[in-house]
């Protein structure tokens, strides 16, 4: 949160060329033409850490189904950002993201379902089904996007970029 801070204070900087250089390890592959669009990694780590937090909520809350409900609208309003703005330079970074947060919620519709809240022991069956082909699914998009970074090369994914 800092560091994205301290990005926007500075985005003015950002329309010098050679000061953006130095903001690229930061915000790598993220389109800098607009202060919002910055805000991507900070809204995708504050996201992660919220949902770390509600997890380790104890059983015993009384309101330990919200949590469910927080990560997956939050999930769902990132799927929606990343539709309609397309926060990277490239499609296939838009497209990878995309896919990871696709799997993501489908991870936690599927945890929801095996909490006490389902007590069909059939539904929580195929909810098992969909658990393990979205982590399957997850893991292998991340694989394949390794691959394909790793297979164009630097020179290619700039030209991608640009």
């Amino acid at each position: 949160m800092f560091f994205t801070t301290v990005v926007c204070v500075r985005f003015d900087v950002m329309k010098i060329k050679e000061a953006k250089a130095s903001f690229n390890t930061l915000l790598l592959k993220v389109d800098k033409q607009a202060r919002w669009r910055i805000a991507t990694p900070l809204f995708f780590f504050a996201r992660r850490f919220a949902t770390a937090a509600l997890l380790a909520m104890p059983v015993t809350y009384v309101y330990i189904f919200l949590q469910y409900v927080f990560i997956l609208m939050s999930s769902h309003m990132y799927v929606l950002f990343l539709v309609s703005n397309k926060p990277y330079q490239s499609p296939l970074y838009n497209n990878y993201v995309l896919a990871n947060e696709a799997f993501y919620s489908a991870i936690i519709i599927a945890l929801f379902i095996f909490s006490d809240a389902t007590p069909d022991l059939d539904i929580k069956t195929y909810a098992a089904i969909v658990l393990l082909s979205s982590c399957g699914l997850l893991i292998f998009v991340n694989l394949l996007m390794v691959l394909l970074v790793a297979c164009k090369g630097k020179d290619k994914l700039k030209d991608d970029c640009n």
